[in-house]
């Protein structure tokens, strides 16, 4: 008679966990891995860290993807850069040569994230890396977890001037371990990366490929060589006797607050709306609150007025249908010669639609109906 275990003796089976691609990568690959880590500005900094390096002669792979393709060609002398998602740093593994941290705040979480279950996980890639951490020393919560690393801290901070990367008087000033001092990098005025967010950006990406190795020059060259990704607060039109900025891709609140802390006033139309995803209101709402309006479309639409009537408020609120809606009230409401800027804070409602950048250049280049009537 042939026997069989009961099923709850087989459910208690263990299961082997699946080898992840970033496992993957580290067992394979002898080049160091830098991953960028946090809640927001990973891609700008997974592309200024690969064209600090490239510009230094290095051959760069950047994304999990590239790099396995030829992860067993790799050697010491290359460096490949992979933005880490929140649900590759749930099991990152030892092995990462650097680790970047950009930021960790709760207004700038993917809508269902929770803080805790993003330092667990971050904790752990800490604790795995072993030539250092880079990390964005403005951000308090960021800093505690990398001072918990067993690796070198470098810390990069618009403020401190202590930091191994900072601005001093308009400046990049940057620490090479190279020769042990500190460099005067470049000017970074009248570029796009004197705007915030991207000055934090490119003061990670200085810091992480001065530790690896790439050359002051080349940082400086790579910088200055920089062009803004679309919807990075650029302007995109001068219609209606208005500068239109494109901000579109500040889709989390704390993103959004970064750009519009610098740029807002009360000569400012601020354009926002879509899917709120749940994330703190609070910081954006202090400083949209500074704008003569805020003109609001979408579901999220309620949750941003309530947060910025809760913060004392601008001069008027329009809820509007959508955002073909807002540009054509922005078009009469905003005082000659003033900005209207885009910075929605949110996801949008319809996610396989156009992009929100691409729909705000369409109704300023073809204007609608609605914008003409304007």
């Amino acid at each position: 008679m042939q026997l069989t275990a009961p099923p709850h003796v087989l459910l208690r089976r263990p299961l082997a966990r699946p080898i992840s691609a970033l496992e993957t990568l580290l067992a394979r690959s002898a080049a160091p891995v830098i991953g960028v880590a946090g809640t927001s500005g990973k891609s700008t900094t997974v592309g200024l860290v690969a064209a600090m390096l490239r510009a230094d002669g290095f051959q760069v792979k950047v994304g999990l993807a590239d790099a396995l393709a030829c992860a067993d060609q790799l050697t010491p002398a290359d460096r490949v850069v992979v933005e880490l998602m929140p649900s590759m740093v749930r099991g990152v593994p030892e092995g990462l040569a650097f680790l970047v941290l950009t930021g960790m705040a709760a207004d700038e979480l993917a809508p269902h994230q929770t803080m805790p279950e993003v330092v667990d996980g971050l904790r752990r890639a800490v604790a795995g890396t072993s030539e250092g951490v880079v990390v964005n020393a403005d951000d308090a919560r960021a800093l505690g977890l990398a001072m918990e690393s067993p690796a070198p801290v470098i810390r990069a901070s618009l403020h401190d001037r202590t930091a191994e990367a900072t601005m001093r008087d308009g400046e990049m000033v940057v620490f090479d371990p190279a020769f042990g001092i500190e460099r005067r990098v470049c000017r970074l005025a009248g570029t796009p990366l004197a705007r915030p967010p991207l000055t934090t950006d490119v003061l990670l990406a200085a810091a992480v490929a001065s530790q690896a190795l790439g050359s002051i020059d080349a940082i400086r060259d790579a910088a200055r060589a920089f062009t803004a990704p679309a919807d990075h607060g650029g302007v995109v039109s001068h219609r209606h006797r208005l500068t239109w900025i494109s901000d579109a891709a500040a889709n989390r609140p704390g993103r959004a607050a970064v750009g519009l802390a610098s740029a807002t006033d009360e000569t400012t139309v601020v354009i926002a709306g879509g899917r709120h995803g749940g994330q703190p209101l609070d910081r954006w709402a202090a400083v949209a609150g500074r704008s003569s309006a805020v003109l609001l479309f979408g579901s999220g639409g309620d949750a941003l007025a309530g947060a910025i009537l809760r913060a004392g408020g601008p001069a008027a609120i329009v809820r509007c249908a959508d955002l073909e809606d807002a540009v054509a009230v922005a078009a009469r409401v905003a005082p000659p010669r003033s900005t209207v800027r885009f910075s929605p804070a949110c996801e949008p409602d319809v996610l396989d639609g156009p992009a929100p950048g691409d729909q705000l250049r369409a109704l300023l280049t073809c204007p609608s109906r609605r914008a003409e009537a304007a």
